[in-house]
């Protein structure tokens, strides 16, 4: 068994490879894949096709797989945590919490005197993040319907959607302009100079998810036996919340809000290499959530427009997400 999942993990890395250099290839401008190979092994140079690679395509490309990694190694903690199929931070208000500490920023920036520091926006998106994931974990011990754990994820989500257009109508117009783009979503927005802010901050949170693996293997048992094997839930619990509302904040925060990977990806990994051990799991989450980022994206720009990347995501997503209700009859 151990092997038929170690050579799926392989295929799937492949193909990721492979659907990289295409992203890297498809565009405005096509690159062929020699040109690419050769301008990635040459290093940047003053061209116009070398610039348009490194300054462009190479950060979004990166963007999209720490990115769809991210999200999906957080809709599996959340589903672990939670112990609820459709758990993500989208679907729970975690990615509202984040676009209200956006909007909160956005705001600040056209009223302040003085610039704010270049990460505000990420520091915004964590802190809103991470008080909507408290919230719910303060809640959820009172709960023991998952689904009313749901219908409160999605009115935070609508609280704090209505209150982000609030505070945001009340910003600059170019302000304005500024939030309503980056709420539909994209992997464009990390300029090569953010990119190594972006990465430490995704790399970060995934080593402190990864570390937790044998305390959520061991969750999966219930907490009480957890407990009884000397597990300290508190520290597990704020462990969670730290990698979780870290990195759905800074993917948030760069990227936009980005609908349901979070929650197809770790449903797809666990029907695809068939476990629930977290060992196997926290790494096909990165993988697949990467390749189906990178997929996405490149639907984005089929011609003849370029399609919003949450409509693209949510189109995936959704059919996923009504099998998922038929099957554990939510």
């Amino acid at each position: 068994m151990n092997k038929k999942r170690s050579l799926l993990l392989m295929v799937t890395s492949i193909l990721l490879l492979i659907l990289s250099l295409v992203s890297l290839c498809v565009g405005r401008v096509f690159l062929s894949p020699g040109q690419v190979l050769s301008m990635v092994l040459g290093g940047m140079t003053d061209s116009t096709p070398s610039q348009l690679l490194w300054q462009f395509r190479i950060p979004k490309l990166i963007t999209a797989i720490l990115a769809g990694g991210g999200l999906g190694v957080s809709g599996l903690q959340l589903q672990t945590l939670f112990r609820n199929p459709l758990a993500e931070p989208f679907v729970l208000g975690i990615s509202g919490g984040a676009s209200l500490g956006v909007a909160i920023v956005v705001l600040a920036e056209g009223i302040l005197p003085f610039p704010l520091p270049d990460l505000s926006f990420v520091g915004g998106a964590c802190l809103g993040a991470t008080a909507v994931l408290l919230l719910l974990l303060l809640v959820s011990a009172r709960l023991t319907d998952s689904r009313s754990l749901l219908i409160l994820g999605l009115l935070l989500s609508y609280i704090f959607s209505a209150l982000a257009s609030l505070l945001v109508y009340f910003a600059p117009t170019d302000r304005i302009q500024q939030f309503l783009s980056w709420s539909t979503g994209s992997f464009r927005g990390v300029s090569l100079a953010e990119l190594g802010y972006f990465s430490v901050l995704i790399t970060v949170s995934l080593g402190i998810a990864f570390g937790l693996i044998s305390a959520l293997n061991i969750l999966l048992l219930g907490e009480e036996y957890a407990v009884s094997l000397g597990v300290s839930l508190p520290k597990v619990r704020l462990l969670l919340v730290l990698s979780s509302s870290l990195m759905s904040g800074t993917v948030t925060a760069y990227c936009g809000p980005i609908s349901f990977l979070g929650i197809i990806v770790p449903h797809i990994c666990r029907l695809a290499w068939s476990t629930s051990d977290h060992s196997w799991l926290c790494p096909t989450t990165v993988v697949v959530g990467a390749l189906l980022a990178i997929a996405a994206d490149l639907l984005t720009q089929l011609p003849p427009v370029m399609l919003p990347l949450n409509t693209v995501t949510t189109l995936l997503g959704a059919p996923v997400v009504l099998l998922i209700l038929r099957h554990n009859k939510l």
